[in-house]
């Protein structure tokens, strides 16, 4: 059997319908409810159609599996502190992960039709920016507005120093 790292494993499961040999099984890691396999393409490409064209035809985006992952988790938290329902999820998104807070929107009215936890919460989502270190000058420069070039000596190899995270970081409760 074929394990997929888990600290680079988003969720969104399409290892496991790539692999030409079948040779990727997923196993939940938590008994917290999501939604059916069957229900996340369609669900999704229903509320993305009324939001724009565009967004429809992205059908096996990545997002709803870490949205997932991240309803999973704040689920996880709501029962261990018997909370019932979530009225507002704030999440920091760095523009260097490959999420998009655009996407991640579009998949929140399924997670609020499927989850009685979420039904009226606001999500709300914070950017953040991404630094990185030049390694041949050492100066910090922002790699989103530099295209990942050193803007004062031109180089192009730098180490990330902040802003390459996903984070839940509030969750407000009724």
């Amino acid at each position: 059997m074929t394990y997929v790292d888990q600290y680079q494993y988003i969720g969104c499961g399409v290892c496991a319908t790539k692999c030409e040999f079948d040779a990727i099984k997923l196993v939940r890691k938590y008994n917290a409810p999501s939604l059916p396999q069957n229900m996340i393409a369609p669900t999704i490409a229903k509320y993305s159609k009324e939001r724009s064209e565009s967004c429809f035809e992205v059908r096996n985006m990545h997002e709803m599996g870490v949205m997932l992952n991240i309803v999973d988790e704040v689920d996880e938290i709501a029962r261990q502190n018997q909370v019932k329902r979530v009225c507002r999820l704030t999440l920091e998104i760095s523009d260097i992960t490959g999420v998009l807070p655009e996407y991640m929107e579009a998949c929140w009215p399924a997670i609020q039709d499927q989850y009685e936890l979420f039904a009226d919460a606001e999500l709300k989502m914070i950017p953040v920016k991404a630094y990185g270190t030049c390694q041949s000058c050492g100066r910090d420069f922002n790699l989103m507005e530099h295209d990942g070039t050193c803007p004062f000596c031109k180089a192009s190899r730098y180490r990330v120093i902040s802003g390459d995270e996903l984070i839940i970081r509030d969750i407000a409760v009724e």
